[in-house]
């Protein structure tokens, strides 16, 4: 009997051991913004600073938006959405009705099946190189041409350790029922594989721009590398930059850009550089744009590969950029003079890890499009950090937890039978 009942000890002591998950806590949290707005409503929405990421665990969950009155706390429901670039494109069905090429270089001529806007032309040559001056017009009966674009360069590159394709116009946009495409300084006679007439449709997104303080340039000659480095006050969250190069002539070089922070650095406290994006930078474009996953980051190294040519002239600028997010809440009414505020930065566990589930993601349709907005008070610190690491549990899929919980409660009914009959 004594043996039974020590079994059924163990099994209940594991039970609490193992115990359920309590809801979040402002105490819980290492900063807080207060809700410096009133509620006059049930939705509300919250733009997220930028600071704000830089205290978040690297999954970005450890925050909540929370009411406190004395001692009790209630947890807001939101969404966090990110105003991102929206775009659409629309192919417009077009076939080739003339190719013709002369001492005056080559000419292309497409009809549109059923004019409408267009702004975007993209072509594919089976030619291997090419260096091409282009011209792009429209017209409507093919008697009266109006220029689209011109002096535009075509540039088509394959070698053994690089390869760069740029065939593409962008245009304001414009509504023809032929175009045609004037191909000039041309050694050898362009062959059209396919081209693809579109109309892009952007919805430009909303972004927050970081200042830039040091811009530091060091050339390796030996390596025959241009190294910029430049950095921001603090740490940010960066999913774009921006480079305008200003140099005299035409240039083709390959670029990569890394990224630092506090956390990244050797054994001999040197920074180290994680990929941030890489892609061939060039003179064809104005504006030269890396895009990338959301890293946070201090520092930043661009390193361009000047192979045996002279290096760039000068960086004229770069832009740091990430996408803006905002929080949408719904509070409810029920609660009153309660003090809000967004809670975030705790103990690094495992189920901090876990973002929260609220139902409101599943009816976004049923938020309003005219959300008022509420504005956030200045950081506050309202707990120490503590520099401490959390042991991770056992046990981390839910699912292996809830069979082990089954087979406990299992044993424990065949525990307790057996104990009835021998009683």
């Amino acid at each position: 009997m004594s043996k039974y009942k020590s079994i059924f000890s163990i099994c209940c002591l594991f039970i609490l051991l193992t115990g359920g998950i309590q809801g979040a806590s402002s105490k819980d949290f290492y900063y807080q913004r207060p809700v410096e707005s009133p509620i006059t409503e049930e939705w509300h929405t919250i733009d997220v600073p930028p600071s704000f990421f830089r205290n978040l665990n690297k999954q970005q969950t450890d925050f909540r938006l929370l009411g406190v009155k004395g001692n009790d706390t209630i947890e807001v429901p939101f969404l966090m959405q990110k105003m991102e670039e929206e775009s659409k494109v629309v192919k417009v069905k077009s076939e080739v009705i003339n190719q013709v090429y002369n001492k005056r270089g080559a000419f292309l001529t497409f009809e549109i099946t059923k004019p409408t806007k267009i702004n975007y032309f993209y072509t594919e040559f089976k030619n291997d190189q090419l260096d091409w001056k282009v011209k792009l017009e429209g017209s409507n009966n093919q008697k009266e041409w109006f220029t689209i674009t011109e002096d535009r360069r075509f540039l088509k590159i394959n070698e053994s350790y690089q390869s760069f394709n740029h065939t593409e116009l962008r245009f304001p946009t414009v509504k023809y029922r032929y175009l045609r495409l004037h191909i000039t300084e041309s050694k050898e006679q362009p062959i059209l594989k396919s081209a693809s007439i579109q109309e892009r449709q952007v919805k430009e997104g909303v972004w927050d721009e970081f200042l830039i303080t040091d811009l530091k340039r060091e050339e390796d000659k030996k390596k025959k590398l241009t190294n910029v480095y430049f950095s921001t006050p603090e740490e940010v969250l960066v999913s774009r930059i921006i480079l305008e190069i200003d140099n005299a002539q035409d240039y083709y070089r390959m670029a990569k850009i890394g990224y630092t922070s506090e956390e990244l650095v050797n054994q001999d406290g040197k920074p180290l550089y994680p990929e941030f994006a890489k892609q061939t930078i060039s003179s064809l474009t104005d504006d030269i744009v890396f895009d990338s996953r959301e890293v946070l980051g201090k520092g930043f190294k661009l390193q361009i590969v000047n192979w045996d040519n002279e290096a760039l002239d000068a960086i004229k600028s770069v832009k740091l950029k990430c996408v803006k997010r905002k929080l949408v809440a719904r509070f409810s009414p029920k609660y009153k003079g309660y003090q809000y505020g967004l809670y975030y930065g705790m103990k690094d566990t495992y189920e901090n890890r876990k973002a929260p589930k609220y139902d409101i993601k599943y009816f976004k349709e049923n938020i309003p499009d005219d959300v008022k907005l509420l504005t956030l008070g200045d950081e506050k610190q309202i707990r120490k950090v503590k520099e401490e690491v959390t042991p991770e549990p056992l046990i981390t899929n839910s699912i292996w937890l809830w069979i082990l919980m089954g087979l406990i409660i299992f044993v424990l009914g065949g525990f307790t039978l057996m104990m009835v009959k021998n009683a």
